[in-house]
């Protein structure tokens, strides 16, 4: 059995998620008594977390190409703080199940056999070769046999994207989307097939087409 270890990895949450699990961890942390001394510190996680909700609510409220970049920035710069937050655990805890658990963070499960596959993380969206395209990579999920992405920049009432046509590829790379306008904000998903179904839409990637 492989050893239990906080997940380093935040790419595949959506927005909502991280911020909701990044709660979770500065609540179980502070004051912890198995990690006296977290690095970084819960102060500098804090306000890494208050600047992304900010910005997260401005990106949701305007809608602008330019908030959504600036909200992206923000969430990088969590993300980053939040994996060394994780190795910083993951070395503290010294593999102890229990202790890793008190310190909010999710923590790596065993894979289980003949399931549908996971949903695909580390969604990558840039610019392609044309204008009037955009390329679409995305990290390779076990034992998948295809993939279905979708695409669209029309969001509905509620402020979710409204997605229409399906498209298959059996590649994680070099996926082009085709045609998207120009300095308009693109919401992509993907989600990973194999013999036993169709796995969860991944969460969504918001990239804005260039001019």
């Amino acid at each position: 059995m492989r050893e239990k270890k906080a997940l380093i990895s935040f790419i595949r949450m959506s927005d909502e998620v991280l911020l909701s699990s990044t709660n979770t961890v500065i609540v179980a942390l502070t004051g912890n008594a198995a990690y006296a001394t977290p690095t970084p510190d819960m102060a500098t996680v804090g306000a890494a977390r208050d600047d992304f909700r900010d910005k997260l609510a401005a990106a949701r409220r305007k809608g602008s190409p330019l908030e959504t970049s600036i909200k992206n920035e923000s969430r990088a710069a969590l993300e980053k703080l939040l994996t060394q937050l994780a190795y910083y655990v993951n070395i503290t805890a010294g593999g102890s199940l229990p202790v890793l658990l008190s310190s909010g963070f999710p923590v790596s499960a065993e894979p289980a056999p003949g399931l549908i596959p996971d949903s695909p993380g580390g969604l990558r969206l840039r610019d392609g070769r044309q204008r009037g395209q955009m390329r679409l990579d995305f990290t390779p999920v076990t034992g998948a046999t295809g993939y279905e992405y979708r695409f669209t920049n029309e969001l509905g009432s509620d402020g979710q994207p409204v997605f229409k046509d399906r498209f298959h590829t059996t590649s994680s790379r070099n996926n082009v989307l085709s045609p998207v306008e120009a300095a308009k904000v693109y919401y992509v998903q993907v989600r990973a097939m194999n013999t036993q179904g169709y796995g969860d839409w991944s969460y969504t990637l918001d990239y804005v087409a260039r001019e």
